[in-house]
């Protein structure tokens, strides 16, 4: 089975980590790309900054427009299957040139345990989140920015 378990970009730049079982074994194949990726996938990584101010409890207010999300970190428990993620970003800082990178906690899609009680990922984050995983599949099925150059 294949799965998607990273999707990052940045600097134009596009990186798909997918891991497939291999009986016995993982086998980790990274797919790497400075081809744009198509608007739908950047809106998708956008689309996660209202979950990303939810998760780290930040106000509206706090880095206003300055916050970008660079990418998605997936897993899954060996043990029940139940997945969850990681949201990578950066907020442009006054003080600095250089961004403050962060990761938000990693939280998982349901609970581990039918009597757990850990904060989980909101199904609006979860349904955004597996967005960008579709994207970036059909990133890696050819879906990009030029989709067609005209001839002649």
């Amino acid at each position: 089975m294949k799965r998607i378990a990273k999707v990052k970009l940045k600097d134009g730049n596009v990186e798909i980590k997918i891991l497939e079982d291999k009986q016995k074994a993982e086998l980790e194949t990274t797919f790497k790309s400075s081809e744009r990726p198509h608007p739908d996938l950047e809106l998708a990584l956008s689309a996660l900054e209202i979950h990303v101010r939810d998760i780290l409890e930040l106000d509206a207010g706090i880095w206003a427009g300055g916050i970008k999300i660079t990418g998605v970190t997936f897993s899954m428990s060996e043990e029940t299957g139940v997945e969850g993620a990681v949201i990578t970003g950066q907020a442009k800082l006054d003080t600095s040139n250089a961004p403050f990178c962060f990761n938000t906690p990693h939280l998982a899609f349901a609970q581990y345990s039918p009597t757990g009680e850990s904060p989980v990922m909101s199904d609006k984050a979860i349904r955004d989140v597996k967005k960008v995983r579709e994207e970036a599949k059909k990133y890696i099925d050819g879906k990009r920015a030029q989709l067609e150059i005209p001839l002649g």
